[in-house]
């Protein structure tokens, strides 16, 4: 597979298309990582996490406001 096969990476951020933690996320994944994606947008989020599941990548999607201390 990858150089991250085996790894769990969390990717905050994965809800923009275009976007830095979507590209990361999708990348991550092709490279083997299992991901946890977050983003305060959970349809774009979702859709990430389909895009990961289609090409065979595996993942959850978590609702996460890094702006949030509670969070």
């Amino acid at each position: 597979m990858g150089r991250v096969e085996g790894k769990v990476v969390l990717v905050t951020g994965a809800a923009s298309n275009p976007g830095l933690g979507h590209a990361s996320a999708i990348t991550l994944a092709n490279e083997g990582a299992k991901l946890v994606i977050t983003d305060i947008d959970d349809d774009g989020g979702e859709a990430c996490l389909a895009e990961i599941k289609a090409t065979g990548g595996e993942g959850i999607y978590l609702h996460h406001d890094v702006t949030s201390e509670a969070e």
